[in-house]
């Protein structure tokens, strides 16, 4: 498969275009590209990140010299940001039942023996999809104020519109961030896109922090200021709020000075709040003390409308849920972190105990559903995402991605290679001509034609 024709295809679903500019990963087939890479780069960036593994068994303060950290430091990062959407999708309760959202519609075809009592469940899947993110009337963004920082936020609450032009009965919970004038930035809401792009940009901030950490005190201390500066780019871009929302409201709630902190408190937040059960958003509707959450009246509607948003698993509605449950306090320690993270959900009245034991018998039944797929690559997906699924750790920030099955990834040259060295990788032989052939020209383009049909 030509790298242009996959680009092509899937530029207008791309839902993380304004950020991930480097690579990608495409819903609708699952493949993971690296753009901005060649096939000998990435070769250098193995030999020597494996090399400095080697050396660290053999004396564990060996540390990254400039001719090694370079070359890595321009792989690994961008590579973790694009299989953390992967993993994502495919190794949560939230991505596994989008696996078996997609199996459904992809089965619906005609010519897979689907009916057309089946046929909507095509459309299920291309809503899904193009629900992620919320279109761009819910973005404000006003183009002649000044970035001056630092920057002042304001939360604020709003009804999204149904498919008739009606205010709707579910609240969207907004950021609107000012300058240091205090004049109006832009405004954006908290969508699923925003959650997942946090969830992996998160995993690159952590995985860059690492690679600074493995270099000489002089070194960290030039790189990590250049550094800092690239995070502080990207956080204070009114042109990308809407990726870095999430961030932020973590950041603002809780007086979190270091954005490093906070991509590391939302790692762990991303890990629980794509492993809820499907069937707690139903119970959170019902029992949620929002009121007291939000420290809002008992009959104001606000309270209604985030209840609504929890009965129709509006996952933006839970996060902003979560992060006002969150206890003000250290979050120094990885410690410190993950006791939070547990006492909001305790706030929220979860139970983690009960809850962790739910979501892996979720995972499971997903699983036993999916596998029983007539697309093979699907099969494989749904295997490898359930044993993707066990192996990650909620109390770990950092996903240990050299542990899990991962496919290859498609390069700017067409070429295919596989990043994380795993000798049980399950997806080490995923095949992504084969894939693209069954998930887009049997798939993605049966969804598309079907969903234009729908009047």
């Amino acid at each position: 498969m030509k790298f242009s024709n996959f680009k092509e295809i899937s530029k207008q679903w791309n839902c993380f275009s304004a950020t991930d500019t480097l690579g990608s990963f495409d819903f609708y087939t699952t493949i993971v590209s690296l753009d901005s890479l060649t096939l000998p780069e990435i070769r250098i960036a193995k030999e020597k990140l494996s090399e400095f593994y080697q050396h660290s068994l053999q004396d564990p303060n060996t540390l990254l010299d400039e001719n090694s950290y370079h070359p890595i430091a321009k792989v690994f990062p961008l590579a973790v940001h694009e299989y953390t959407h992967f993993i994502d999708a495919t190794s949560t309760i939230w991505g596994l039942n989008y696996l078996k959202i997609m199996k459904e519609s992809y089965e619906s075809n005609n010519v897979r023996g689907g009916r057309e009592s089946d046929f909507h469940k095509a459309k299920k899947h291309y809503d899904f999809i193009r629900k992620l993110r919320l279109p761009e009337y819910y973005t404000l963004r006003e183009p002649n104020t000044l970035n001056v920082r630092p920057w002042r936020y304001k939360l604020t609450t709003g009804l999204l519109f149904d498919q008739q032009g009606n205010p709707s009965d579910r609240a969207v919970a907004f950021t609107q961030f000012m300058n240091a004038k205090n004049e109006f930035l832009v405004r954006s809401p908290i969508s699923m896109v925003a959650l997942l792009e946090m969830s992996a940009m998160a995993q690159e901030v952590l995985m860059n922090i690492f690679l600074l950490m493995s270099t000489n005190t002089e070194f960290q201390s030039i790189e990590g200021s250049q550094y800092s500066n690239v995070l502080m780019e990207y956080l204070y871009n009114p042109d990308i709020t809407e990726y870095s929302v999430c961030v932020h409201l973590v950041a603002n709630l809780l007086s979190l000075e270091d954005p490093a902190l906070a991509f590391r408190v939302c790692a762990v937040l991303s890990r629980i709040i794509l492993n809820v059960p499907i069937n707690y958003f139903s119970r959170l509707s019902e029992s949620c003390p929002i009121q007291n959450i939000l420290r809002l009246h008992e009959n104001d509607n606000a309270v209604q409308y985030f209840r609504n948003g929890l009965s129709s698993c509006d996952y933006g509605t839970l996060f902003y849920l979560m992060c006002h449950a969150l206890p003000k306090g250290n979050y120094e320690s990885a410690q410190a972190i993950q006791s939070s993270v547990e006492a909001s959900i305790s706030e929220l009245g979860i139970n983690l105990e009960e809850m962790q034991s739910d979501m892996t018998r979720e995972a499971q039944d997903l699983c036993q559903q999916i596998v029983t797929s007539k697309i093979p690559e699907i099969q494989q997906l749904a295997k490898a995402g359930y044993q993707n699924f066990l192996k990650i750790k909620a109390n770990n920030p950092r996903i240990t991605l050299e542990q899990l099955n991962l496919p290859p990834v498609l390069l700017s040259d067409s070429e295919y290679l596989s990043i994380f060295p795993n000798a049980n990788n399950l997806l080490s032989t995923f095949n992504i001509d084969s894939a693209f052939e069954e998930l887009y020209s049997k798939g993605q383009a049966w969804v598309e034609r079907f969903s234009e049909a729908c009047v």
